[in-house]
């Protein structure tokens, strides 16, 4: 296709280049007609490539951007888990280490044993307890 539009172009030049300038525009004569039909039809041809270049891309390849957004995405899951890994662990850390506090002697220790009874471990309960969530 761009050897088409290439030769067409060649074509033209080679016509125009090869005449002297005149100083005196002449009277239209035929064979003027006649090439001026034929850049007419050149002109046409040309804008008929163009066109159909336009419509005919060829598919675009893959940008590294778009390759790399699912690994970007990844990553990103990546880190979000382990920030909530590790905020999970120092919010049982912050549990645990009022549960070795709490005595039988404590206020809040015979309520706890019955709020804790509703849950999985006391660790769980002593972070909802403690409203560390």
């Amino acid at each position: 296709m761009a050897d088409s539009i290439e030769d067409l172009i060649a074509q033209a030049k080679a016509k125009y280049q090869n005449k002297p300038p005149s100083t005196v525009n002449p009277a239209p004569s035929s064979s003027d007609a006649d090439e001026d039909a034929e850049i007419a039809d050149l002109l046409a041809a040309l804008q008929e490539i163009r066109q159909e270049g336009t419509t005919h891309l060829p598919e675009p390849t893959p940008s590294k951007t778009s390759l790399q957004l699912p690994l970007e995405r990844t990553t990103e899951q990546t880190r979000q888990q382990t920030y909530e890994q590790q905020q999970q662990a120092e919010r049982e850390r912050k549990a645990m280490a009022w549960l070795r506090s709490l005595t039988p002697a404590d206020e809040d220790y015979a309520w706890f044993e019955s709020f804790a009874a509703k849950y999985a471990s006391r660790v769980e309960a002593a972070i909802d307890f403690l409203g560390l969530r």
